[in-house]
């Protein structure tokens, strides 16, 4: 019988993979981004809709010395995260993400699905020609080669089995597309197509 023995969690932020010299790109970024919305309320806005109802305060926190400052916390706390899961040495990882339309498309796009294969494919992240320095720089968390990653496959079927007895409504996969991408949207969190 499995038993947790550990948890831990981490935003998936580019401030964490992201040299601190190219943060103040990410405004640039923004200001293109189709997928930015007001929290709590989720209301979907532009860069400059959003801009016009910040916090002014929040302007004089932008400066090298606080960027360097909030940027070594990052690394601190990932620091830690490794050092943690390395002592708890668990013997399986189960992990709990986001799809963001890398692997599930509107042909086919679950609410919750456990894959049960005995390998899933990692394969390094390719960017467009002229990708801004932001996105290719923080490549290197992608790796830079294909590897078969094993799967605790009977770990993973008891999971289905166990959701399943519980009338929870499952999604499963045991192998994935060789060739991946398509489109999303709209949809929910944005109204135009985004294709990968």
């Amino acid at each position: 019988m499995a038993k947790i023995t550990f948890g831990l969690g981490t935003s998936h932020s580019p401030m964490l993979s992201l040299s601190v010299e190219l943060w103040p790109t990410l405004e640039e970024s923004d200001k293109r981004n189709k997928q930015l919305f007001k929290p709590p309320t989720g209301q979907h806005m532009t860069y400059e809709e959003l801009l016009a109802q910040a916090d002014p305060a929040i302007g004089k926190s932008i400066t090298p010395e606080n960027f360097q400052a909030q940027w070594e916390a990052c690394q601190r706390g990932v620091d830690t995260l490794s050092q943690a899961l390395n002592q708890a040495s668990p013997d399986v990882a189960v992990i709990v993400t986001d799809d963001w339309g890398e692997r599930f498309f509107d042909d086919n796009y679950p609410m919750f699905s456990i894959y049960y294969g005995d390998t899933i494919k990692w394969l390094p992240r390719k960017l467009p020609e002229g990708s801004p320095p932001f996105s290719t720089t923080s490549m290197w968390g992608w790796g830079d080669m294909e590897m078969d990653v094993p799967v605790a496959s009977d770990l993973a079927l008891h999971c289905i089995e166990s959701l399943r007895d519980q009338d929870f409504d499952i999604s499963v996969s045991r192998y994935l597309n060789e060739e991946y991408g398509g489109s999303i949207g709209p949809m929910g969190y944005h109204d135009f197509v985004r294709t990968t």
